[in-house]
């Protein structure tokens, strides 16, 4: 084993439906957080059901299911193939759009897996890795979802200021929008704000966005989901910061995630859902 401590928080704040997750199969050798996510939905729109769960909560216990029988002589990539089906099957079987990103569910996600002399990265969406070597130098992934957010973001607050910040007459608009952007912007190269989602569709399989590092040359490596920072800290600008406090705030041991977590919750009204995962190598 080339690192003596994995430790992750999976805390889903005030949201009733549980849609972040973490992958720790020892065995398997696979280590992650995902961000599912459902299709946009308000109350004159309900939200679908797949055998009583959201399809992010869908898309989630997948995940763990798919990663819990994974083999560690097997590829990430080959695990991505397989939950990708498996979601493109539930999705379809629900009789929704496969074709149309805005109206299905879907998930970001961040994987590392040890692979003879080299980690092995494997992240797409808004859930971020943050690495550093022994020599102090850090490292990380950006953030491809970050000009689309910036866009929804956008257009959510002129909703909510025309609706005294109510949240629920606020979703009956934005939704439909929402959807849009989605459509728009999910897994398609074209959009100057495009990124990859897992959803089912295959075309994710052919954008993997990879990394591989010496094992040998790591101190710390963090993967987390959205929850773990504020969206606009993840601009190309911010996002060296970000990195560099992250990975700077952690010790080791779990209070501290913890720690991290409730320092960021102080700015929010509504907490949201957040995962990390902590590797530290000996």
């Amino acid at each position: 084993m080339a690192f003596d401590t994995v430790i992750s928080v999976c805390d889903h704040g005030y949201h009733e439906h549980k849609e972040d997750f973490v992958i720790h199969e020892k065995d398997g050798g696979f280590y992650g957080v995902g961000d599912a996510f459902s299709e946009p939905h308000s109350r004159v729109r309900p939200i679908r059901l797949y055998r009583g769960k959201t399809g992010g909560e869908m898309i989630a216990t997948t995940a763990m299911e798919v990663f819990k029988e994974a083999n560690p002589n097997v590829s990430i990539e080959s695990y991505i193939s397989i939950l990708n089906k498996v979601v493109r099957e539930n999705v379809l079987t629900q009789e929704m759009p496969l074709g149309n990103a805005g109206l299905i569910p879907g998930t970001s996600l961040a994987l590392a897996k040890i692979e003879g002399k080299f980690l092995r990265l494997l992240q797409f969406g808004n859930c971020l890795i943050f690495w550093r070597f022994r020599s102090g130098e850090i490292g990380y992934t950006s953030d491809p979802v970050y000009k689309h957010q910036n866009k929804t973001m956008e257009i959510r607050q002129e909703i909510l200021s025309r609706n005294n910040n109510d949240q629920k007459e606020m979703w009956i608009e934005f939704a439909p929008k929402l959807s849009q952007l989605r459509q728009h912007d999910i897994n398609n190269a074209d959009s100057k704000n495009g990124y990859y989602i897992l959803n089912g569709q295959t075309i994710l399989e052919e954008n993997l966005n990879r990394s591989s590092l010496l094992v040998q040359d790591l101190k710390l490596v963090i993967l987390c989901s959205d929850g773990y920072f504020h969206w606009e800290e993840s601009s190309p600008e911010k996002l060296p910061g970000l990195a560099a406090k992250m990975l700077s705030d952690y010790q080791d041991q779990r209070t501290t995630l913890l720690k991290i977590l409730n320092k960021k919750r102080m700015r929010e009204e509504y907490p949201n859902e957040a995962s990390a995962l902590v590797l530290k190598f000996v």
